[in-house]
């Protein structure tokens, strides 16, 4: 029998995340759940080192600030207190998607990405790029916001103040009033500064649920439930190279029970990175980060995507392994790019 249990608990906040390293498929997700179960209230603790992309209609949504169902929905967007915003991608991505800017609310103590936190990073000396990171200023303009540079927050960006509305939202209240929220998290779990595999190798923030309510400042009473993607074959951003081809940063390990793969292993062409367009890694799945997170995020919902990169008794031995280590409520599997190639899958 099919789940018929909404994606969304109606007057709760839910959270959909990342369980390996990114690029899993959350903004195709995004935009399923947007179509089948819309949020009122979308909400994103984002910068512009790392993409998310949706492909539904025949158009293509690519964003680095503004939440996906936020987008689609046309309804108002939170960029809370955990942001890292760089002002010039946010006006463009509003312009591009035609979002109106007076749904917009940015949190006044959201970090601000400078042409100093850019430049910080984008040296090939800078530890940015000996851990082979996106060099997008976001690890930067969170270091200047903790030592209290008054350039550092929204609240003191005319770029920002010009044009969007910089104020607290009260979430709490809005989802006692019955507003259904959903926060949109980027990156993954394998990522993370505090529970992420290997450090140095990794973001400058804790990518958990605790951590996505904390930043928009959420009380666990009103917490709904956790929306995880995941994919067959895990990737990270490849190494940062030279002009010549050198390798100056390592993009970090995958988890010991995974083989690194190479794409003509899988017989696909080789995926690129939203941001750098640098020719991702890849892997075989690891079910030790697999049982890792589980344990640690125990979502409702899996969705499992880039399925079509599996034969189907290779996927369906896969996803029966999963459900050895842990059962979801409901899982949907992705077959391709676009948001009608999501599929649920009967438990």
């Amino acid at each position: 029998m099919a789940n018929t249990t909404p994606l969304l608990p109606q007057g709760k906040v839910s959270v959909l995340c990342d369980g390996q390293f990114g690029s899993t498929g959350k903004g195709s997700f995004a935009a399923y759940i947007a179509q089948h179960c819309p949020p009122d209230i979308t909400t994103s603790n984002a910068a512009p080192n790392a993409g998310h992309t949706a492909v539904i209609g025949g158009k293509t949504i690519i964003t680095k600030h503004l939440p996906i169902a936020g987008v689609l929905c046309g309804t108002p967007i939170y960029l809370n207190a955990g942001a890292r915003i760089d002002p010039d991608i946010l006006l463009e991505e509003c312009a591009k998607y035609g979002v109106d800017r007076e749904l917009v609310t940015i949190h006044p103590r959201a970090a601000v990405i400078t042409p100093k936190s850019r430049s910080e990073e984008q040296s090939n000396a800078s530890t940015y790029a000996k851990v082979a990171s996106t060099q997008s200023g976001a690890g930067s303009a969170l270091a200047r916001k903790v030592m209290r540079h008054s350039d550092a927050v929204a609240e003191n960006c005319s770029k920002l103040t010009a044009h969007f509305k910089v104020a607290k939202l009260d979430l709490n209240a809005e989802a006692a009033a019955g507003k259904t929220i959903l926060i949109e998290m980027p990156q993954g779990y394998g990522l993370g500064i505090n529970e992420g595999l290997a450090f140095p190798h990794c973001t400058s923030h804790s990518i958990t649920v605790p951590q996505a309510l904390a930043d928009a400042n959420i009380h666990p009473k009103h917490f709904g439930q956790t929306l995880m993607t995941l994919r067959t074959y895990p990737i990270r951003v490849g190494h940062l190279k030279d002009n010549s081809g050198n390798i100056i940063g390592e993009s970090g390990a995958f988890y010991p029970d995974s083989t690194e793969l190479t794409w003509a292993d899988l017989n696909q062409e080789p995926e690129k990175t939203t941001n750098t367009k640098r020719v991702r890694r890849v892997a075989t799945f690891s079910f030790k980060q697999y049982a890792e997170v589980m344990a640690q995020a125990m979502p409702e919902v899996l969705f499992l995507n880039f399925a079509n990169y599996c034969k189907e008794a290779e996927l369906e031995e896969l996803i029966q392994q999963m459900l050895k280590i842990y059962t979801p409520k409901q899982l949907y599997l992705g077959f391709g790019p676009k948001v009608t190639d999501i599929q649920p899958y009967e438990l």
